[in-house]
């Protein structure tokens, strides 16, 4: 991502990128951008609460960290080897979620997110 001068930022074809709906940077490869951004959530790199959506119509990315929105959990298919052991290992949701096998997600990226 490049942040944003002070003087101009030529958009040409790069996304905006918005932190709770503030523009903050442009990115050329929206796609790639995002993935990085929900790899490392679901590595404990940023905080599991943080929403990454993004808009392919306005050509926007944007990243949610504000207090008061609504999340639900969804398991993350090609993580859920990860849990594979005995029958007596019980996990927590907080273990689940920082190996992410679990992830929050809110209704903002649930649009972009492909879910089963």
């Amino acid at each position: 991502m490049e942040e944003l001068d002070d003087t101009t930022t030529v958009l040409g074809r790069k996304d905006k990128v918005f932190l709770n709906g503030d523009w903050v940077g442009v990115c050329s490869d929206s796609t790639s951008f995002v993935t990085e951004l929900r790899n490392r959530r679901r590595k404990n790199e940023l905080p599991h609460q943080v929403e990454i959506e993004r808009d392919q119509n306005q050509r926007e990315v944007r990243i949610l960290s504000d207090a008061g929105r609504i999340l639900r959990p969804l398991l993350v298919v090609g993580n859920l080897l990860k849990i594979k052991g005995s029958k007596s290992d019980h996990k927590s949701f907080k273990s689940l979620l920082d190996n992410g096998v679990i992830e929050l997600i809110g209704p903002e990226e649930e649009e972009d997110f492909k879910t089963a």
